[in-house]
Protein backbone atom coordinates (compact mmCIF):
# COMPACT_ATOMS: atom_id res chain seq x y z
CA UNK A 1 0.00 0.00 0.00
CA UNK A 2 0.90 3.52 -0.88
CA UNK A 3 0.82 6.43 1.33
CA UNK A 4 1.95 10.11 0.87
CA UNK A 5 4.92 11.10 2.64
CA UNK A 6 3.16 13.52 5.37
CA UNK A 7 2.69 12.82 8.98
CA UNK A 8 4.86 9.43 8.82
CA UNK A 9 7.70 8.74 11.23
CA UNK A 10 10.27 8.10 9.07
CA UNK A 11 12.03 11.45 7.31
CA UNK A 12 10.52 11.42 4.24
CA UNK A 13 10.17 15.04 3.87
CA UNK A 14 12.32 14.85 0.15
CA UNK A 15 10.03 11.94 -0.54
CA UNK A 16 6.97 11.94 -2.38
CA UNK A 17 5.91 9.13 -0.78
CA UNK A 18 6.16 5.98 1.27
CA UNK A 19 5.37 2.34 0.53
CA UNK A 20 3.76 0.53 4.05
CA UNK A 21 3.87 -3.18 3.58
CA UNK A 22 3.18 -5.86 6.19
CA UNK A 23 5.20 -8.74 6.78
CA UNK A 24 7.48 -11.11 9.32
CA UNK A 25 10.71 -11.52 10.85
CA UNK A 26 12.66 -13.78 10.42
CA UNK A 27 16.81 -14.52 10.40
CA UNK A 28 18.88 -15.31 7.63
CA UNK A 29 21.26 -17.09 9.91
CA UNK A 30 19.75 -20.21 11.59
CA UNK A 31 20.81 -23.71 12.10
CA UNK A 32 17.89 -26.94 12.55
CA UNK A 33 18.84 -28.98 15.62
CA UNK A 34 18.27 -32.61 14.00
CA UNK A 35 16.72 -36.07 16.01
CA UNK A 36 19.76 -38.27 16.38
CA UNK A 37 17.43 -41.24 16.85
CA UNK A 38 13.49 -42.52 16.68
CA UNK A 39 11.59 -42.01 20.43
CA UNK A 40 9.12 -39.79 22.17
CA UNK A 41 10.49 -36.60 23.13
CA UNK A 42 10.53 -36.98 27.64
CA UNK A 43 11.30 -32.96 28.19
CA UNK A 44 11.62 -30.20 25.51
CA UNK A 45 12.99 -26.56 26.17
CA UNK A 46 10.57 -23.79 25.14
CA UNK A 47 10.68 -21.61 22.21
CA UNK A 48 11.85 -18.42 22.73
CA UNK A 49 14.78 -19.01 25.14
CA UNK A 50 18.12 -17.84 24.15
CA UNK A 51 20.44 -21.05 24.01
CA UNK A 52 24.17 -21.29 24.34
CA UNK A 53 26.33 -23.92 22.07
CA UNK A 54 26.12 -27.08 23.97
CA UNK A 55 22.93 -26.42 26.01
CA UNK A 56 20.52 -29.41 26.26
CA UNK A 57 17.85 -28.90 24.13
CA UNK A 58 15.45 -31.85 24.66
CA UNK A 59 15.68 -35.45 26.03
CA UNK A 60 13.71 -38.74 24.14
CA UNK A 61 12.48 -41.38 26.24
CA UNK A 62 15.37 -43.68 27.35
CA UNK A 63 14.17 -45.32 30.50
CA UNK A 64 14.68 -49.24 29.05
CA UNK A 65 17.48 -48.25 27.53
CA UNK A 66 18.82 -46.81 31.70
CA UNK A 67 17.60 -49.96 32.78
CA UNK A 68 19.73 -51.93 30.61
CA UNK A 69 23.26 -50.10 31.16
CA UNK A 70 22.50 -50.81 35.11
CA UNK A 71 21.73 -54.28 34.28
CA UNK A 72 24.50 -54.53 32.04
CA UNK A 73 26.86 -52.74 34.52
CA UNK A 74 26.22 -54.99 37.49
CA UNK A 75 26.94 -57.86 35.15
CA UNK A 76 30.44 -56.58 34.15
CA UNK A 77 30.87 -56.09 37.80
CA UNK A 78 30.65 -59.27 38.55
CA UNK A 79 32.49 -61.03 35.51
CA UNK A 80 35.31 -59.17 36.67
CA UNK A 81 34.82 -60.45 40.05
CA UNK A 82 34.62 -63.72 39.00
CA UNK A 83 37.78 -63.46 36.68
CA UNK A 84 39.97 -61.96 39.70
CA UNK A 85 39.25 -65.25 41.60
CA UNK A 86 39.48 -67.76 38.33
CA UNK A 87 43.00 -66.00 37.84
CA UNK A 88 43.98 -66.40 41.58
CA UNK A 89 42.96 -69.89 41.90
CA UNK A 90 45.08 -70.74 38.72
CA UNK A 91 48.07 -69.15 40.22
CA UNK A 92 47.55 -71.21 43.49
CA UNK A 93 47.24 -74.16 41.04
CA UNK A 94 50.21 -73.79 39.48
CA UNK A 95 52.47 -73.17 42.44
CA UNK A 96 50.84 -75.99 43.32
CA UNK A 97 52.13 -77.84 40.71
CA UNK A 98 54.93 -76.47 40.82
CA UNK A 99 55.98 -77.82 44.58
CA UNK A 100 54.64 -81.37 42.95
CA UNK A 101 56.79 -81.27 40.28
CA UNK A 102 59.89 -79.98 42.03
CA UNK A 103 59.35 -83.34 44.67
CA UNK A 104 58.84 -86.09 41.81
CA UNK A 105 62.14 -84.02 40.22
CA UNK A 106 63.72 -84.41 42.71
CA UNK A 107 62.99 -87.98 43.54
CA UNK A 108 64.23 -88.67 40.12
CA UNK A 109 67.29 -87.15 40.26
CA UNK A 110 68.37 -89.29 43.70
CA UNK A 111 67.27 -92.40 41.74
CA UNK A 112 69.64 -91.41 39.03
CA UNK A 113 72.16 -90.85 41.63
CA UNK A 114 72.30 -93.89 43.40
CA UNK A 115 72.13 -95.80 40.49
CA UNK A 116 75.21 -93.87 38.84
CA UNK A 117 77.05 -94.34 42.51
CA UNK A 118 76.34 -98.09 42.54
CA UNK A 119 77.29 -98.74 38.85
CA UNK A 120 80.73 -96.30 39.51
CA UNK A 121 81.07 -98.48 42.68
CA UNK A 122 83.16 -97.13 45.31
CA UNK A 123 85.24 -94.34 44.95
CA UNK A 124 89.69 -93.70 45.49
CA UNK A 125 88.31 -91.86 48.42
CA UNK A 126 86.16 -94.72 50.16
CA UNK A 127 88.87 -96.78 48.90
CA UNK A 128 91.56 -95.13 51.01
CA UNK A 129 89.17 -94.50 54.04
CA UNK A 130 88.27 -98.29 54.31
CA UNK A 131 92.10 -99.49 53.91
CA UNK A 132 93.11 -96.70 56.83
CA UNK A 133 89.83 -98.30 58.82
CA UNK A 134 91.35 -101.74 58.29
CA UNK A 135 94.67 -100.68 59.81
CA UNK A 136 93.31 -99.34 62.83
CA UNK A 137 91.34 -102.26 63.35
CA UNK A 138 94.60 -104.38 62.74
CA UNK A 139 96.27 -101.91 65.54
CA UNK A 140 93.50 -102.58 67.55
CA UNK A 141 93.08 -106.11 67.80
CA UNK A 142 97.15 -106.52 68.39
CA UNK A 143 96.61 -103.81 71.24
CA UNK A 144 94.25 -106.66 72.69
CA UNK A 145 95.99 -109.30 72.42
CA UNK A 146 98.85 -107.93 73.74
CA UNK A 147 96.92 -106.57 77.01
CA UNK A 148 95.69 -110.56 77.01
CA UNK A 149 99.07 -111.88 76.87
CA UNK A 150 100.43 -109.47 79.77
CA UNK A 151 97.12 -110.88 81.88
CA UNK A 152 97.41 -114.61 81.20
CA UNK A 153 101.22 -113.80 82.46
CA UNK A 154 100.31 -112.74 85.98
CA UNK A 155 97.64 -114.98 86.30
CA UNK A 156 100.01 -118.10 85.76
CA UNK A 157 102.40 -116.48 88.49
CA UNK A 158 99.66 -116.38 91.09
CA UNK A 159 99.03 -112.29 91.11
CA UNK A 160 95.54 -112.56 89.44
CA UNK A 161 92.53 -114.41 89.10
CA UNK A 162 91.49 -116.29 86.50
CA UNK A 163 88.50 -113.77 86.33
CA UNK A 164 89.78 -111.20 85.20
CA UNK A 165 90.74 -112.71 82.22
CA UNK A 166 87.37 -112.97 80.85
CA UNK A 167 86.66 -108.99 79.73
CA UNK A 168 89.99 -108.87 78.13
CA UNK A 169 88.99 -112.16 76.11
CA UNK A 170 85.74 -110.60 74.71
CA UNK A 171 87.04 -107.42 73.85
CA UNK A 172 89.59 -109.43 71.81
CA UNK A 173 86.87 -111.33 70.12
CA UNK A 174 84.96 -107.97 69.31
CA UNK A 175 88.19 -106.11 67.55
CA UNK A 176 88.61 -109.93 65.25
CA UNK A 177 85.23 -109.42 64.42
CA UNK A 178 85.91 -105.68 63.30
CA UNK A 179 88.72 -106.18 61.77
CA UNK A 180 86.94 -108.95 59.67
CA UNK A 181 84.27 -106.95 58.98
CA UNK A 182 86.41 -103.98 57.81
CA UNK A 183 87.86 -106.40 55.32
CA UNK A 184 85.23 -107.84 53.91
CA UNK A 185 83.70 -104.34 53.16
CA UNK A 186 86.66 -103.34 51.50
CA UNK A 187 87.02 -106.25 49.27
CA UNK A 188 83.27 -105.69 48.19
CA UNK A 189 84.25 -102.46 46.85
CA UNK A 190 86.46 -104.17 43.83
CA UNK A 191 83.47 -106.86 43.72
CA UNK A 192 80.91 -106.59 40.55
CA UNK A 193 77.37 -104.62 41.18
CA UNK A 194 74.90 -107.15 42.03
CA UNK A 195 72.48 -107.82 39.30
CA UNK A 196 69.72 -107.97 41.20
CA UNK A 197 70.66 -104.27 43.27
CA UNK A 198 71.33 -103.03 39.65
CA UNK A 199 67.99 -104.29 38.09
CA UNK A 200 66.44 -102.58 41.12
CA UNK A 201 67.85 -99.24 40.80
CA UNK A 202 67.07 -98.80 37.24
CA UNK A 203 63.42 -99.47 38.11
CA UNK A 204 63.30 -96.84 40.70
CA UNK A 205 64.88 -94.50 38.25
CA UNK A 206 62.04 -95.57 35.67
CA UNK A 207 59.28 -95.47 37.68
CA UNK A 208 60.05 -91.80 38.72
CA UNK A 209 60.77 -90.70 35.38
CA UNK A 210 57.58 -91.83 34.44
CA UNK A 211 55.73 -90.18 37.33
CA UNK A 212 57.65 -87.13 36.42
CA UNK A 213 56.64 -87.29 32.68
CA UNK A 214 53.25 -88.24 33.02
CA UNK A 215 52.72 -85.39 35.89
CA UNK A 216 54.39 -82.60 33.42
CA UNK A 217 52.32 -83.96 30.82
CA UNK A 218 48.63 -83.33 33.19
CA UNK A 219 49.93 -80.07 34.44
CA UNK A 220 50.52 -78.80 30.84
CA UNK A 221 46.61 -79.74 29.92
CA UNK A 222 45.48 -78.58 32.99
CA UNK A 223 47.34 -74.96 32.59
CA UNK A 224 45.50 -74.99 29.04
CA UNK A 225 42.31 -75.81 30.17
CA UNK A 226 42.88 -73.16 32.60
CA UNK A 227 44.73 -70.28 30.50
CA UNK A 228 40.76 -71.25 27.68
CA UNK A 229 39.08 -70.46 30.74
CA UNK A 230 40.76 -67.11 31.59
CA UNK A 231 40.20 -66.20 27.96
CA UNK A 232 36.89 -66.97 27.93
CA UNK A 233 36.10 -64.76 30.62
CA UNK A 234 38.14 -62.13 29.23
CA UNK A 235 36.44 -62.46 25.84
CA UNK A 236 32.80 -62.20 27.21
CA UNK A 237 34.37 -59.35 29.38
CA UNK A 238 35.39 -56.87 26.41
CA UNK A 239 31.69 -58.18 24.46
CA UNK A 240 29.89 -56.87 27.45
CA UNK A 241 32.32 -53.58 27.61
CA UNK A 242 31.47 -53.04 24.16
CA UNK A 243 28.12 -53.40 24.90
CA UNK A 244 27.88 -51.09 27.36
CA UNK A 245 29.80 -48.16 25.43
CA UNK A 246 27.43 -48.94 22.21
CA UNK A 247 24.66 -48.21 24.82
CA UNK A 248 26.16 -44.84 26.54
CA UNK A 249 26.53 -43.97 22.99
CA UNK A 250 22.99 -44.53 22.36
CA UNK A 251 21.60 -43.14 25.74
CA UNK A 252 23.58 -39.92 24.95
CA UNK A 253 21.68 -40.06 21.70
CA UNK A 254 18.40 -39.18 23.84
CA UNK A 255 20.08 -36.14 23.94
CA UNK A 256 19.98 -33.15 21.26
CA UNK A 257 22.56 -30.37 22.07
CA UNK A 258 22.48 -26.98 20.42
CA UNK A 259 25.67 -27.06 17.76
CA UNK A 260 25.58 -22.52 17.91
CA UNK A 261 24.21 -19.79 20.23
CA UNK A 262 20.85 -18.36 19.53
CA UNK A 263 17.32 -17.95 19.66
CA UNK A 264 14.64 -21.40 19.88
CA UNK A 265 12.27 -21.61 17.27
CA UNK A 266 10.23 -24.19 17.30
CA UNK A 267 9.49 -26.66 14.39
CA UNK A 268 6.16 -27.16 13.13
CA UNK A 269 4.90 -30.56 10.65
CA UNK A 270 2.06 -32.29 10.05
CA UNK A 271 -0.08 -34.12 12.04
CA UNK A 272 -2.64 -36.56 10.25
CA UNK A 273 -4.23 -38.09 13.59
CA UNK A 274 -5.39 -34.20 13.69
CA UNK A 275 -6.43 -33.70 9.63
CA UNK A 276 -3.23 -32.73 8.93
CA UNK A 277 -2.48 -29.73 10.40
CA UNK A 278 0.45 -28.16 11.34
CA UNK A 279 1.39 -28.88 15.14
CA UNK A 280 4.43 -27.87 17.24
CA UNK A 281 6.77 -30.74 18.56
CA UNK A 282 6.28 -31.06 22.15
CA UNK A 283 6.43 -33.68 24.95
CA UNK A 284 5.25 -36.68 23.69
CA UNK A 285 5.15 -36.44 20.24
CA UNK A 286 7.01 -39.52 18.27
CA UNK A 287 10.31 -38.47 16.65
CA UNK A 288 12.26 -40.20 14.07
CA UNK A 289 15.66 -39.83 13.07
CA UNK A 290 16.96 -36.77 11.26
CA UNK A 291 13.66 -35.13 12.20
CA UNK A 292 14.25 -31.30 12.93
CA UNK A 293 13.45 -30.29 16.76
CA UNK A 294 13.98 -26.95 16.37
CA UNK A 295 15.67 -24.20 14.30
CA UNK A 296 18.43 -22.18 16.23
CA UNK A 297 18.02 -19.01 15.15
CA UNK A 298 21.19 -16.35 15.56
CA UNK A 299 19.10 -12.35 15.44
CA UNK A 300 22.21 -10.47 14.85
CA UNK A 301 21.08 -10.48 10.85
CA UNK A 302 17.19 -10.20 10.80
CA UNK A 303 15.40 -9.75 8.00
CA UNK A 304 11.51 -8.71 7.03
CA UNK A 305 9.78 -10.38 3.67
CA UNK A 306 6.92 -7.84 2.31
CA UNK A 307 5.09 -8.85 -0.81
CA UNK A 308 5.26 -5.12 -2.71
CA UNK A 309 2.32 -4.84 -5.54
CA UNK A 310 3.23 -5.57 -9.55
CA UNK A 311 2.26 -1.66 -9.71
CA UNK A 312 4.96 -0.26 -6.96
CA UNK A 313 7.62 -2.89 -7.82
CA UNK A 314 9.17 0.63 -9.74
CA UNK A 315 9.61 1.68 -6.18
CA UNK A 316 11.92 -0.23 -4.64
CA UNK A 317 15.04 -1.08 -5.37
CA UNK A 318 18.06 -2.71 -3.67
CA UNK A 319 20.13 -0.46 -1.13
CA UNK A 320 16.79 1.83 -0.44
CA UNK A 321 16.82 2.88 3.23
CA UNK A 322 13.37 1.60 4.80
CA UNK A 323 12.08 1.87 8.65
CA UNK A 324 10.81 -1.51 10.47
CA UNK A 325 8.35 -1.60 13.20
CA UNK A 326 7.94 -4.30 15.47
CA UNK A 327 4.36 -3.62 17.37
CA UNK A 328 5.07 -6.97 19.45
CA UNK A 329 8.07 -5.21 21.08
CA UNK A 330 6.72 -1.66 21.36
CA UNK A 331 8.57 -0.98 18.78
CA UNK A 332 6.76 1.91 16.55
CA UNK A 333 6.50 4.59 14.83
CA UNK A 334 8.97 6.75 17.44
CA UNK A 335 11.38 3.84 17.73
CA UNK A 336 11.42 2.00 14.41
CA UNK A 337 14.23 0.30 12.98
CA UNK A 338 16.59 1.02 10.29
CA UNK A 339 16.04 -1.21 7.46
CA UNK A 340 17.30 -1.29 4.01
CA UNK A 341 16.50 -3.42 1.06
CA UNK A 342 18.77 -6.52 0.13
CA UNK A 343 16.64 -8.42 -2.58
CA UNK A 344 13.76 -8.10 -4.73
CA UNK A 345 12.58 -10.76 -6.77
CA UNK A 346 13.13 -10.52 -10.97
CA UNK A 347 9.90 -11.93 -11.50
CA UNK A 348 6.74 -11.76 -10.36
CA UNK A 349 6.27 -14.40 -7.48
CA UNK A 350 2.98 -16.41 -7.96
CA UNK A 351 -0.23 -15.43 -5.94
CA UNK A 352 0.97 -18.74 -3.45
CA UNK A 353 2.96 -16.14 -1.28
CA UNK A 354 -0.21 -14.50 -0.15
CA UNK A 355 -2.87 -14.63 2.25
CA UNK A 356 -5.65 -16.09 1.25
CA UNK A 357 -7.62 -12.94 0.91
CA UNK A 358 -5.11 -11.39 -0.63
CA UNK A 359 -4.53 -14.40 -3.24
CA UNK A 360 -8.22 -13.83 -3.96
CA UNK A 361 -8.19 -10.55 -4.95
CA UNK A 362 -5.50 -10.75 -7.19
CA UNK A 363 -6.68 -13.99 -8.45
CA UNK A 364 -9.90 -11.78 -9.58
CA UNK A 365 -8.18 -8.82 -10.88
CA UNK A 366 -5.12 -11.06 -12.73
CA UNK A 367 -2.67 -8.81 -10.55
CA UNK A 368 0.62 -10.37 -9.14
CA UNK A 369 3.34 -9.47 -6.22
CA UNK A 370 6.83 -9.13 -5.65
CA UNK A 371 8.87 -10.04 -3.53
CA UNK A 372 11.09 -8.10 -1.30
CA UNK A 373 13.51 -8.51 1.80
CA UNK A 374 14.48 -5.93 3.93
CA UNK A 375 17.66 -6.24 6.06
CA UNK A 376 17.37 -4.64 9.56
CA UNK A 377 20.51 -2.83 10.51
CA UNK A 378 20.08 -2.87 14.44
CA UNK A 379 20.68 -6.12 16.59
CA UNK A 380 18.65 -7.37 19.44
CA UNK A 381 18.03 -10.31 21.17
CA UNK A 382 14.09 -9.85 21.43
CA UNK A 383 13.51 -10.61 18.40
CA UNK A 384 11.42 -13.84 17.73
CA UNK A 385 10.84 -14.90 14.10
CA UNK A 386 7.30 -14.76 12.90
CA UNK A 387 6.82 -11.42 14.52
CA UNK A 388 4.75 -9.26 12.65
CA UNK A 389 6.18 -5.88 11.57
CA UNK A 390 5.34 -3.31 9.20
CA UNK A 391 8.34 -1.62 7.17
CA UNK A 392 8.42 1.95 5.43
CA UNK A 393 9.67 2.27 1.89
CA UNK A 394 10.09 5.78 1.24
CA UNK A 395 9.98 6.42 -2.65
CA UNK A 396 10.37 9.63 -5.08
CA UNK A 397 11.92 13.17 -4.39
CA UNK A 398 10.10 16.33 -4.93
CA UNK A 399 11.63 18.64 -7.40
CA UNK A 400 14.60 20.78 -5.91
CA UNK A 401 15.30 18.77 -2.95
CA UNK A 402 18.29 17.73 -5.04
Amino acid sequence: MTFCSQGLGIEASNHLGVLMERGHLSCSNQVGALIPKNGRIDWMIEEGRWVEQGELLAVLDGEDLRENIENLKGEISQLEEDLELLVLENQMKQEKNMRSLEINQSELDNAKLNLNDFIAGASPHERRLADIQILKAEIELEKKQSQLERQASLVEKGFSSRTSLEPLEIALQSAELSLETKRRTRAEMDEDPLPEKLEELKAEVEKWTGVVLRFGERSERKVRIDELAEQEKHLELDIKRKRLRKMNQELNNTKVFASKSGLVKATKRRDWSKGGGMVKLSVGTKVYKNDKLCDLVDPSRVVVTVNVHESDANKVEVGQQAEVEVPAIGLLVDKALRGEVSYVSAICKDMSVLSPSDRLYAIEHGQGYFRVVVDVLEERKDYLPGMSAWVSLPFGEHEGSK
